[in-house]
Order: C-alpha cells, then sequence, then structure tokens
C-alpha cells in the first residue's frame, strides 16, 4: 500500500484498524477492524461520513465487537502483525475504485464500498442489515 495515495482521513482511520488489532492481541489484521475504526472513529470526516449515511454506528460497533471477541488472542511476542487475505482485497478494490474514478487519493468512502463488497461472505452477510 503506497501511503501516499490515501487521504489523511483514510490513513488515519487504517492506523486505528492497526491499533486495535494490536490491543486486542490480533495476530491478523482484518476486515473487520477497518469496520471497528469506522465506528470508533474520532476522525471529523469520518464521523460526519457516517452520519451522513444514517448508519446506527452502535449496532455496527457491536457487530465488529462481536466478530473480533471470536479471533484468537496472542500473548507477548513482538507485536507482528499480518494482513489477512479479505484486508488486502478490501485496500486493493478501494484503489481500483479510487483510479476508476479518476481520483488521485483513495479516500474514506471508497474503502467503505470495498468493506461492503469485498470482505469475507460472512461479513457482507452481516453487513446487510444495515
Amino acid at each position: 500500500m503506497k501511503q501516499d495515495a490515501w487521504t489523511q482521513s483514510a490513513r488515519t482511520l487504517l492506523g486505528e484498524a492497526q491499533h486495535l488489532a494490536l490491543a486486542r492481541g490480533h495476530q491478523q489484521w482484518t476486515a473487520d477492524h477497518i469496520g471497528l475504526a469506522y465506528a470508533r472513529s474520532t476522525d471529523p470526516s469520518t464521523q460526519s461520513w457516517m452520519k451522513a449515511l444514517k448508519l446506527d454506528v452502535t449496532a455496527w460497533e457491536t457487530l465488529f465487537d462481536q466478530r473480533l471477541s471470536k479471533l484468537p488472542q496472542v500473548e507477548g511476542g513482538q507485536g507482528q502483525l499480518y494482513i489477512h487475505a479479505s484486508t488486502a482485497r478490501v485496500m486493493e478494490h478501494a484503489q481500483q475504485e479510487a483510479q476508476k474514478n479518476h481520483d488521485q487519493y483513495v479516500a474514506i468512502d471508497q474503502l467503505f464500498l470495498s468493506l461492503c463488497v469485498k470482505a469475507e461472505p460472512s461479513l457482507r452477510e452481516g453487513l446487510i442489515s444495515f
């Protein structure tokens, strides 16, 4: 992932997702971490964008919290974080969407769309309710 290809809000969101994975003792950084980062974001751009979608942020957060609570936790180690295949697919799709739209940067809306379209099937099924 080229850092300079993402907007500041998108980079902040992805950084928050990685932090959530490490804080929970997860070895893999999944698309669920990105979803939870949207719900818990303190970035004004992300918050206003989520509000504009009229999503139930509490229910959104609960969905991802429940899914993440099922992941194995690792104690100790060196804090090494591996990207899950679903996360790579989501991020690649977001970059393709930006290119398709002739956007210079990948923004939070493209990342969100990609999360809904390219995450693993069980996550997509959970997102349908929103």
